[in-house]
């Protein structure tokens, strides 16, 4: 069989095999960088994705406490306590304490809670006392559950649109206000 086969046959044979392997070859290359290509392009765009979001949530709220006001009972004046520090052991069970948090983040279009009223938690809205950028946390006062964390779960708008859910930590009768999530 092979011996019918002349040296030119044999030639343009060997020559059309190697020219389709190199064509083969050269195909799968190039897919192959096209593939790499479109999947680095897809890295970046999701990259520039993150890091827009990143810039975005740069620009959120961010709240800590001011101060816990406790207020006036009895003969007794009306007690502003620093951060940090606990209400007096003497409050009585019941008394409302207010806890003014600041805004230290950009400004919000708009302020949602989240959070079960079982934990007798109220947010009245920024705009107090004339300060935009300022909110209070109110909520009774229980001697038993002193020191014990609270969770808060607020919802903001921010002013170029992104919602946000961020929770925060409070311990009961304490002047403490810390963001815990996103931390």
């Amino acid at each position: 069989m092979f011996a019918e086969i002349t040296f030119t046959e044999w030639v343009f044979g060997v020559g059309f095999v190697v020219s389709t392997l190199a064509f083969v070859f050269s195909l799968l290359r190039y897919l192959e960088e096209r593939r790499e290509k479109r999947t680095a392009e897809e890295r970046a765009a999701v990259l520039e994705s993150e890091m827009r979001e990143i810039i975005r949530r740069g620009r959120a709220p961010f709240l800590q406490a001011a101060y816990l006001h406790v207020p006036k009972i009895g003969d007794r004046p009306n007690q502003i306590v620093q951060c940090g520090a606990e209400v007096d052991p003497s409050t009585p069970s019941g008394a409302m304490l207010q806890l003014d948090v600041s805004n230290d983040g950009e400004s919000v279009r708009s302020v949602g809670d989240d959070w079960a009223p079982s934990e007798g938690l109220m947010l009245t809205p920024w705009g107090i006392k004339n300060d935009p950028q300022a909110a209070m946390v109110c909520y009774k006062y229980d001697p038993a559950l002193r020191g014990q964390p609270r969770r808060i779960t607020i919802s903001f708008e921010t002013l170029d649109g992104l919602k946000l859910h961020q929770v925060y930590e409070t311990r009961h009768g304490v002047c403490d206000f810390r963001r815990v999530d996103p931390a």
